[in-house]
């Protein structure tokens, strides 16, 4: 996560995502869309392997818990697709007595998108956020999150919709909350691809292990094939 976040001033480095047209039927990297929508277990088929919850994330001393309700409440379930671009979405109901705008901000912006990160809720109004997301290899769940942060404005401030003025770097929002994110998948190939790669990696030395379980480094050998040649030779 920026140094943003992990701050109470806030900017907008994660949040030019662009405008998003729900009508394309291809991603911007020209892969097809998958709708796909979060769901409970009984109702996502078709082989999926789903992924433990991950645990709620705290929030800082200093920071407000978040007041505004969302749906689903705990955690972002996504489902992950190789190259394929899918998303998720995410409601946000406004049960207080004043207008709220919410800022979204992702850990990393070349695995997802938040689309609006920033908008306005009336009172006992609703938005949908849509999240989306595009790999190659299954991101590691126990890295990833949504930051999402709330403050009240006027009725003014949802007319103009100017977002600077609201989010200013000196703006302590009146909520925050951090959601986790959990995958789901059929691909096969991840366990299996996961598992060798981590059999083929070297121990953190720096020196590779034999079968005997020795270990020697490149020098090590470089000096062996030396010494071995200086005794053809006499």
């Amino acid at each position: 996560m920026a140094d943003d976040m992990e701050q109470t001033g806030l900017d907008d480095r994660n949040d030019k995502t662009g405008n998003f047209s729900a009508s394309k039927d291809k991603s911007v990297s020209g892969s097809q869309e998958g709708v796909v929508r979060w769901a409970s277990k009984e109702k996502v088929g078709g082989g999926m392997k789903f992924v433990k919850p991950p645990p709620p994330l705290p929030n800082k001393p200093w920071e407000p818990q978040f007041k505004m309700q969302l749906s689903p409440p705990d955690f972002i379930k996504m489902r992950w697709l190789r190259g394929v671009c899918v998303y998720s979405e995410l409601t946000i109901t406004n049960h207080l007595p004043t207008p709220q705008c919410y800022k979204m901000k992702c850990t990393d912006n070349a695995l997802f998108r938040v689309r609006p990160p920033m908008n306005f809720v009336d009172c006992g109004g609703s938005a949908t956020v849509k999240i989306l997301h595009t790999s190659f290899t299954l991101p590691d769940p126990t890295r990833h999150y949504f930051a999402i942060y709330h403050v009240k404005c006027t009725a003014e401030d949802v007319r103009s919709r100017n977002f600077k003025r609201i989010w200013k770097s000196s703006t302590q929002p009146d909520g925050v909350i951090r959601m986790p994110v959990c995958f789901e998948t059929n691909d096969t190939k991840v366990t299996s691809s996961s598992k060798k790669a981590a059999s083929t990696m070297l121990p953190p030395t720096g020196k590779a292990v034999s079968k005997s379980g020795s270990t020697e480094t490149t020098d090590d050998k470089k000096k062996h094939s030396k010494n071995s040649s200086k005794k053809k030779k006499h």
